[in-house]
């Protein structure tokens, strides 16, 4: 790996979580969260949510991205079993990723970029 590396001159690796270091639940969980079958649009609904993005951003808290999902996804969940459901949906670490990382700071900085959100934050630190 390290003459690899040398030989492409790179100096720096920058890894996604979610979806890269962090593997979600299988698809049908995701669909299940939202109150979606799997024939529905459910991550081009997600990516344009505005609650997603108010919440990935920092700009609202858990509370009220919870709430405002309940109503605009009509789903029959509390805000609290939202957020529950939502606290779940990473489920840990993908095999081999740490290694890798481990491995790769040892020839160049290896850097974390995301924007994953508090509640899923302190879940996986």
């Amino acid at each position: 790996m390290e003459t690899l590396l040398k030989k492409t001159g790179i100096e720096a690796v920058l890894f996604d979580l979610g979806g890269v270091i962090i593997q979600f639940q299988p698809g049908d969980y995701f669909h299940h969260m939202l109150g979606m079958t799997e024939a529905d649009p459910a991550p081009a609904r997600w990516d344009s949510c505005q609650w997603v993005k108010e919440y990935e951003s920092g700009r609202c808290d858990r509370q009220t991205f919870a709430e405002n999902m309940v109503e605009d996804f009509g789903l029959d969940v509390r805000p609290q079993e939202f957020i529950n459901l939502f606290r779940r949906w990473p489920n840990g670490m993908f095999d081999g990723a740490a290694g890798l990382a481990r491995e790769l700071s040892e020839f160049v900085i290896v850097g974390y970029l995301s924007n994953t959100n508090e509640c899923h934050w302190w879940e996986q630190t």
